[in-house]
């Protein structure tokens, strides 16, 4: 029998509870710290009454650093370009356009660009299962993340100018190589005057390129209460009502905690290509849960990293029937600036479907000291619990 409203928020405050206690007691969690491996020793600890098998850690290494010197590293090509272009316009072309590189593949495309030039820590994955009654026809995995991202710094300080800030910052990424382009041509026809302002020109993306030197503060670690800790006690609360219940019929469930999230879906990606195989023969689909906050904003992200990956259309309908279910008309998103665990999942070739509650704006307390568990929503947790209850059990009946 499913839980009652009035359970669900009783549900919805022991998340919070949780989340504090994993907050007070294990400090700051940036990816692959020792404060992310704790809290994640810490969850397995408190699943493993439930699980039918072991709880399984499986370590693997990262650059937990690379991810977040992307904007350094752009910042930092910007004034090169802007120095060598009083040297050599060509020169100062070429290396105006890695900051395009490093955005492109780093963020964009979220590969191991940078990775290769920085040390390497050890961060875990955790799974647990819980096995149905019968056949297993269908399979389930709930993914979250319990690492945090250190903080952005203008978000912190100027959250109702950040976007301006950000966009400033990419005008000029784009901009530079422009004028450093037309600066060679003009030098190459002779004409020195236009050649001068070209460089002159470059100085109005000098403050740019500053801001990208000092975007992030590695100083302080949000202390991540709702990105992402929401979505992982959401999850291994739901995995144990079940455990506690009646068997599902033929529907196993899984919760997979993925670690460096935050580090440029580091986890998620090892987790996914390891496993892909051994998940050949029943249905199986992935619901990611990220930053469970912002009721108005709730939304199943049918789109992906930066809006180039898409997730299995069913799986996304499933979870927007779940909603309807809990009173809830959740529409289609898209994560147009970023990405979640669920992208790479779908890059793999799994079934996914992400459930988030943020505004984009960013929110003030977004990658910020502000996201702490005095700012989360009960109603909102509430009903993501709901939600993510239900999309289980009509998976189950499927």
């Amino acid at each position: 029998m499913a839980p009652e409203k009035e359970c669900y928020n009783t549900l919805a405050e022991g998340v919070i509870n949780q989340t504090r206690e994993v907050i007070e007691t294990f400090g700051a969690r940036p990816p692959a710290s020792v404060g992310e491996r704790n809290a994640m020793l810490h969850i397995a600890e408190g699943l493993k009454p439930f699980a039918d098998e072991p709880v399984k850690l499986e370590e693997f290494k990262v650059a937990p650093i690379a991810f977040f010197r992307m904007q350094m590293v752009g910042g930092i090509f910007g004034l090169l370009a802007l120095a060598i272009y009083w040297v050599s316009p060509a020169l100062a072309l070429s290396v105006s356009l890695l900051p395009i590189m490093v955005q492109y593949f780093q963020l964009l495309r979220y590969r191991l660009f940078l990775d290769p030039f920085f040390s390497k820590s050890t961060s875990l994955n955790l799974s647990a299962t819980l096995k149905p009654e019968g056949e297993i026809k269908n399979r389930i995995i709930l993914n979250a993340h319990p690492d945090a991202a250190y903080e952005w710094r203008y978000n912190y300080y100027f959250n109702k100018r950040f976007s301006l800030m950000v966009a400033f910052m990419l005008m000029g990424m784009f901009f530079a190589p422009l004028i450093c382009g037309l600066g060679w041509w003009f030098e190459h026809i002779g004409n020195e005057e236009l050649k001068r302002y070209c460089g002159l020109g470059l100085l109005l993306f000098l403050p740019g390129s500053l801001l990208a030197i000092f975007f992030n503060n590695m100083k302080v670690v949000a202390p991540g209460a709702n990105d992402n800790l929401s979505g992982v006690f959401i999850h291994t609360t739901i995995f144990k009502i079940l455990a506690q219940e009646k068997r599902l019929a033929n529907t196993e469930v899984m919760v997979v905690l993925t670690g460096c999230e935050e580090a440029g879906l580091r986890g998620a990606k090892v987790w996914a290509k390891l496993h892909k195989e051994e998940f050949g023969g029943p249905e199986t689909m992935v619901l990611t849960l990220d930053t469970i906050r912002d009721l108005d904003h709730m939304k199943v992200y049918a789109w992906d990293m930066n809006g180039t990956v898409s997730h299995d259309r069913e799986c996304c309908k499933l979870v927007q029937e779940a909603g309807k279910k809990a009173g809830l008309d959740l529409p289609f998103g898209t994560i147009f600036l970023g990405s979640s665990d669920a992208a790479a999942f779908t890059q793999e070739g799994f079934r996914c479907a992400a459930l988030a509650a943020m505004d984009p704006a960013p929110a003030y307390y977004y990658h910020t000291r502000h996201d702490d568990w005095r700012i989360m929503d009960k109603n909102c947790i509430a009903r993501a619990l709901e939600i993510v209850y239900n999309t289980i059990k009509m998976s189950d009946i499927k």
